[in-house]
């Protein structure tokens, strides 16, 4: 079972020292000012960074830990913090403080809204954000969203921008090595192989794909020979999680420098109808 991520960063705030409330409560200032750029699905404050510098009411990390049956897969430190802090309330909530939603992923969705038409594309499609899901779940949702797009539209130029964040299983001493953008791409390549003209790319917004250096990786429609030729390939390096050496090999990575803005995971979708 995957833990979501606000689950997650309970456990965050339960074990650091600044998140969960923690910095504000450091600070020596009466009033705290915040100008936030969200990543969080529905822009939960307490959930952004962790909620470092805002008002956290209620952590309770051993909920988390009996509802996922975390504790026998952590370190017995991890243990032992989690019950000596127990449930915690209100932290950070003496200080006067203000906060601002300045951008997000709905802005950067907005603004290719506005402007799809520059690029040649006849109409774009926003899917719902993706989160708490596995990246197979995530691919066959795509997949049939996709599909689902291609016979409703009339004949020309289409984008689909869908947003999220992905979670990848891991196993503990596995060679892993990747990033779940990548991870989502490999996948794209067994199981989405249609005969009209199209190309998908998975990015993270901070350019950094689990790798440095690496924003995600890219497949389209081009590449289907060249794809079930490494059919084989391309499935063990799935299994391995090793999804980095499919995308050097296929040369299909998308590599830049880190951007410092972390709204989200993007997954762009073009395609061609003809008619």
């Amino acid at each position: 079972m995957s833990v979501p991520e606000r689950e997650v960063n309970v456990l965050k705030k339960t074990l650091s020292k600044i998140k969960g409330g923690r910095l504000a409560e450091a600070t020596k200032g009466l009033t705290i000012v915040n100008c936030i750029l969200s990543d969080e699905r529905n822009h939960e404050i307490s959930a952004i960074s962790s909620g470092m510098t805002v008002c956290n009411k209620l952590n309770n990390p051993i909920e988390v830990m009996d509802k996922y049956s975390l504790w026998d897969v952590a370190s017995e430190d991890i243990k032992l913090a989690i019950m000596k802090t127990g449930v915690q309330k209100n932290i950070g909530c003496s200080k006067n403080i203000i906060n601002n939603i300045v951008g997000s992923r709905d802005n950067l969705v907005n603004a290719i809204a506005e402007d799809f038409e520059e690029y040649g594309f006849d109409s774009l499609h926003s899917l719902k954000n993706l989160h708490s899901c596995t990246p197979e779940d995530a691919s066959d949702l795509l997949i049939k969203e996709f599909f689902k797009l291609y016979t409703s539209v009339s004949p020309g130029k289409h984008l689909v921008i869908c947003t999220g964040e992905i979670q990848v299983k891991v196993d503990r001493y596995s060679n892993s090595n990747g990033g779940r953008n990548q991870h989502l791409v490999a996948l794209f390549m067994l199981k989405f192989k249609p005969i009209f003209d199209f190309y998908f790319v998975a990015i993270a917004t901070d350019g950094m794909d689990y790798l440095k250096g690496v924003h995600g990786a890219f497949y389209n429609s081009s590449m289907i020979m060249k794809i079930n030729d490494n059919q084989d390939f391309i499935k063990a390096k799935i299994d391995q999680k090793n999804s980095y050496e499919i995308h050097e090999k296929l040369d299909t990575l998308i590599k830049g420098p880190l951007t410092g803005t972390n709204l989200s995971d993007f997954f762009l979708f073009s395609f061609n109808k003809h008619k």
